[in-house]
């Protein structure tokens, strides 16, 4: 018999309104929509009772999409995804987010904290301070301030793929399909179409 330590469970964790549009289509489409893979909102996930919060130690995997909305640490839904993560058995996480800094840098220190558990993570890879390190960078003249300053931590912890680089580096790759299909990566056209609204 299976332990939770072996289990191969994931949890997808999005904002109420990709739920049903984005994530349940997806997976069913893709044939991944079974009893190894729960797609939760956040507000479903922050709703739950405490008990109920102990079953979703069943998942070795979360995955977080628009993780940006996890970065005010003094918010519910904040306090709940680290309850979830702090269960009694250690879960992995993937955080999804195009934009991981809304306000200010440390809105990626508070990101990062769902998994670099320790300030000095990093130290052996030469940054001694994560909350140091982006204080720095905030420091700097807003219009000095390059990537350049993050690059450092950024390669670090995170994988980079915009649109320009899927199509410069992969462009005519094939990708395969959980099914065995193998698909040529492609970005649709856009139809861009011009609505003009009289007065």
């Amino acid at each position: 018999e299976a332990t939770k330590q072996d289990r191969q469970k994931a949890l997808v964790l999005v904002p109420a309104a990709l739920k049903e549009a984005t994530w349940i289509p997806f997976l069913r489409q893709n044939d991944l929509f079974n009893s190894r893979v729960e797609v939760m909102s956040y507000d479903e996930l922050r709703l739950m009772k405490k008990e109920d919060l102990e079953t979703l130690d069943d998942y070795a995997l979360v995955v977080i999409d628009e993780a940006h909305n996890l970065r005010n640490a003094a918010t519910q839904r904040a306090d709940v995804v680290r309850k979830l993560m702090a269960g009694k058995f250690p879960k992995e996480l993937v955080l999804l987010t195009a934009t991981p800094v809304n306000n200010a840098l440390m809105d990626l220190h508070t990101v990062l904290g769902y998994y670099l558990k320790n300030d000095a993570a990093l130290a052996s890879r030469g940054i001694p301070s994560i909350f140091r390190y982006l204080k720095d960078a905030q420091a700097e003249d807003p219009e000095s301030l390059s990537p350049v300053h993050l690059f450092g931590l950024l390669d670090e912890v995170a994988v980079r793929r915009t649109r320009g680089f899927i199509k410069r580096y992969y462009g005519g790759d094939m990708v395969k399909l959980p099914d065995g299909r193998e698909v040529p990566i492609e970005f649709p056209k856009p139809n861009v179409q011009r609505i003009e609204i009289g007065r």
